[in-house]
């Protein structure tokens, strides 16, 4: 798994369970009269409009792994490959994923004992801004 991937989030599927929320009823009622009105079965167009938004979910997710790999890129940084998810930063530093929360990544400099290299994500997991250690 890539770096820029780490925040794809991925769409819940359906589990044909009864709608339980007042939104989801509505989503139901919705359904059921789109079918009725188009002559169709209410399963197709519950699947007919997950898959639209699923297919709109992952154009963004590739529009954002896109960008994340530009801003990868611009600021240096190189994958070495291995075990640890080693990083080299443009000055030759050896960065370790170390911490992935929703605002931020966080890496642990090899050899450098409490040295931190951040990048800041806005909150669809786009990177933003790398603060180097």
């Amino acid at each position: 798994m890539g770096l820029f991937s780490l925040f794809s989030r991925k769409s819940k599927a359906s589990t044909g369970s009864p709608p339980t929320s007042a939104v989801e009823r509505w989503k139901d009622d919705v359904y059921a009269l789109f079918a009725s009105a188009y002559g169709l079965e209410k399963e197709d167009v519950e699947e007919f409009v997950d898959e639209a938004v699923q297919q709109g979910q992952t154009k963004r997710k590739h529009r954002i792994e896109t960008a994340n790999a530009r801003f990868l890129r611009g600021i240096g940084f190189r994958d070495v490959g291995g075990r640890n998810q080693t990083w080299l930063d443009e000055d030759g530093r050896e960065l370790v994923l170390h911490d992935v929360r929703l605002d931020e990544l966080t890496f642990r400099i090899k050899n450098q004992r409490g040295g931190r290299s951040r990048i800041k994500l806005d909150p669809v997991g786009q990177m933003v801004e790398y603060l180097p250690g």
